[in-house]
């Protein structure tokens, strides 16, 4: 199997917004086409279609809109050369094009990379902060205690509430077989099993 790299529209989308005060004769229309990916990126989100759905929706809708797209970008490029921001964007924008294509060739992926970047943006920004826990210890207790919210968030529970019931559930003496069926994954199916069997 031959690995692809894929490349985000978001990205490329914002490094226009932040050159549009220098041209925005060039950004607006690219602006405007970008936009045009996203409505039906959006419309087809709304579906809930299947990646095969989405895939043919991208060829037939978005390609046409992307191959425009690219002109105009080639096109802006090419004929002025310019500086600045919007110089670098426009680099930015042809060197990428090859790796947002495949988005839009794959219907298994997104044609930006913003839901990735959500999930790992509080931990990046925790970064920082982790570094002064005080001890080596006090970072593994704090790394276990925010895998378990991470977890929880994931799951859908809350984690204030999920710690006071594994609290109280949880003996003094646990084992690790008794701690591994309150994990969050386990205690949320629990939950869902429960709330199925009263319905």
């Amino acid at each position: 199997m031959t690995i692809r790299l894929a490349g985000c529209l978001a990205h490329i989308r914002r490094k226009f917004v932040e050159s549009m005060d220098q041209a925005p004769e060039i950004t607006l229309p690219i602006l405007r086409l970008i936009q045009r990916i996203y409505f039906i990126e959006q419309q087809t989100r709304k579906t809930a279609a299947p990646p095969a759905c989405r895939e043919l929706i991208r060829r037939s809708r978005s390609r046409p809109i992307a191959d425009e797209l690219q002109r105009l970008i080639v096109g802006a490029r090419s004929s002025q050369l310019p500086h600045g921001l919007l110089g670098e964007a426009l680099t930015y924008a042809i060197n990428q094009w090859d790796k947002f294509i495949v988005c839009l060739e794959n219907g298994r992926l997104e044609v930006d990379n913003n839901l990735a970047e959500n999930k790992v943006r509080p931990a990046k920004v925790g970064a920082r902060n982790w570094m002064f826990f005080g001890s080596l210890e006090a970072g593994a207790n704090n790394a276990l205690l925010y895998t378990l919210m991470a977890n929880c968030k994931i799951q859908g529970l809350d984690p204030e509430m999920y710690l006071t019931e594994v609290i109280k559930r949880l003996p003094h003496n646990a084992t690790a077989a008794q701690a591994a069926e309150l994990t969050p994954a386990r205690f949320a199916a629990a939950r869902r099993a429960e709330a199925q069997a009263v319905a």
